[in-house]
């Protein structure tokens, strides 16, 4: 969330867990379509990641992300002075405030209301914009990433893959095995994802040593 003094773009991204969900359900069916032979018991091979964390991370997410920040330090800069004038004028009116006649105060008074009012009303159109910039960004990322992430599970045998980032996952424990976030990453910056380019299939990445979560 944006914070009084300083814009710190975070905002959670809207459609990433249908997303999520779709790949796992599309997984789940694919397997189920495809029984084990009679007397076995096929494992289920669970994956985790955390979503946003995996889109920022990719060298494609970092370049988009500096961008924003770079849109949005002019407003920091004005806001963060917008701020500094009122905490200024405050300190003024207690300063003086045994030397001032009430006019003067209550002047004084609606003076700094105002500029504070106008201040908030400011600062939650920056807190909008930037919500509404980066709900672009990870629109516009996130697709891509979800090809990724299909792409990985199918060549890695994976049947679901859950969103630890999505409150809606309610994932409460996974192994460092079943973490499979840096894997993902890897496998987009390989892929050629938003090089420009065309991408690639996305390069295979080797599944994690640790036994995964069932």
């Amino acid at each position: 969330m944006l914070k009084t003094k300083k814009f710190n773009i975070r905002v959670l991204p809207l459609g990433m867990v249908l997303g999520t969900l779709a790949i796992a359900i599309g997984l789940v069916q694919h397997a189920m379509g495809h029984p084990s032979p009679a007397g076995t018991v096929a494992a289920t091979k669970i994956g985790v990641i955390s979503l946003e964390q995996a889109i920022v991370a990719t060298n494609e997410g970092q370049k988009e992300y500096s961008q924003l920040q770079q849109q949005f330090a002019p407003r920091q800069t004005e806001m963060k002075a917008r701020e500094d004038e009122i905490t200024k004028m405050q300190s003024s009116l207690k300063a003086d405030a045994s030397k001032l006649s009430e006019a003067d105060r209550n002047t004084r008074v609606k003076e700094i209301e105002t500029k504070q009012r106008d201040f908030n009303r400011n600062m939650q159109q920056a807190r909008n914009d930037a919500q509404q910039a980066e709900q672009q960004l990870f629109a516009k990322l996130s697709p891509k990433m979800m090809n990724v992430i299909e792409h990985y599970a199918t060549t890695h045998g994976y049947s679901v893959i859950l969103d630890a980032s999505s409150p809606a996952s309610s994932v409460l424990y996974a192994s460092t095995g079943a973490n499979i976030t840096k894997q993902v990453v890897d496998a987009y910056n390989a892929s050629g994802t938003g090089s420009g380019s065309s991408p690639s299939a996305p390069a295979a990445t080797p599944a994690p040593s640790a036994s995964p979560s069932k």
